[in-house]
């Protein structure tokens, strides 16, 4: 019968003889670096995650301030004699600062305007498109065309218009606070 060679781990060293046992601290250092490498990849994980998180979240507040360009623009654009007033109110709920202030002190005229000319306008937002954007503030171009009867030209007349909107957040709502009319 023949027997097994000696297990190396098992034997007896002969501790004088420094090269018959491994150095110290050679196995202790593995836990430590395999710890340190666990961690630093936790680190770049996380650091990862969080940036993914915030470009997520930049895009997603880039989509709805352009698509409260769209709307508001689109709300400027469509008024009618026969609904006036709810025109004049969601154009105001989609504003706020110097363009509300500016809005609501003109909307007793334009009230009068559209309802002795016996105005409708009817738009159609053609293009929009964000010029920048962060999670708070955004500046929109939003064109326009817009189908215009009134007692003058009844079959009516197409308008052009093309807008800068400068956006801003509050809550979860993206406001104009801005508007110019461009080109």
């Amino acid at each position: 019968m023949t027997s097994a060679p000696p297990d190396p781990d098992t034997t007896d060293r002969d501790t004088d003889d420094p090269e018959a046992s491994p150095p110290r601290g050679r196995r202790s250092r593995w836990p430590f670096l395999l710890g340190g490498l666990a961690l630093l990849l936790a680190v770049a994980s996380g650091v990862l995650g969080y940036r993914l998180h915030q470009g997520s979240q930049l895009s997603q507040a880039r989509q709805a301030a352009l698509a409260a360009a769209r709307q508001e623009g689109l709300n400027l654009a469509s008024v009618s004699q026969q609904t006036i007033d709810a025109d004049l109110e969601r154009v105001l709920s989609g504003a706020t600062g110097d363009f509300r202030t500016e809005y609501a002190a003109s909307a007793s005229d334009l009230r009068n305007v559209v309802t002795a000319n016996q105005v409708t306008s009817t738009g159609q937002v053609i293009d929009a498109a964000l010029v920048e954007g962060d999670r708070n503030k955004a500046t929109a171009l939003v064109v326009i065309d817009a189908i215009v009867k009134n007692r003058e030209v009844p079959k009516g007349a197409t308008r052009y218009y093309r807008m800068q909107l400068v956006l801003t957040r509050q809550g979860n709502t993206w406001l104009t606070s801005t508007l110019q009319l461009v080109g």
